[in-house]
């Protein structure tokens, strides 16, 4: 896999979290949810997907006795409306005001 390749799938996934977590009151997706939508082969992939997010401070990860969650530390960016990696509308997940819809 090539740099921009790596770059493009970290930025789907943080585009995707980003999302999901604006869409659901907070709440992260799993992993499994990434894995789906992000077009990727498991879960270990998208674990150390996000474990670069994490070191670049993007995302943090919290353990709550057997869980880990995902949280968006800065969530002031906003998904375009098609992902540049998987070509997925990551904007069905909330809602566009009319000023972001031009």
């Amino acid at each position: 896999m090539t740099t921009t390749q790596a770059d493009d799938r970290r930025r789907c996934i943080y585009h995707f979290i980003v999302a999901y977590c604006m869409s659901s009151s907070g709440i992260p997706p799993t992993y499994q949810e990434i894995v789906d939508h992000c077009g990727l082969h498991s879960k270990s992939t998208a674990a150390r997907f996000i474990q670069t997010l994490v070191r670049r401070g993007l995302l943090s990860i919290e353990h709550l006795g057997n869980r880990r969650v995902i949280r968006v530390p800065k969530a002031t960016w906003r998904p375009p409306l098609i992902c540049a990696y998987c070509g997925k509308a990551h904007a069905r997940y909330f809602e566009w005001s009319e000023a972001e819809k031009r």
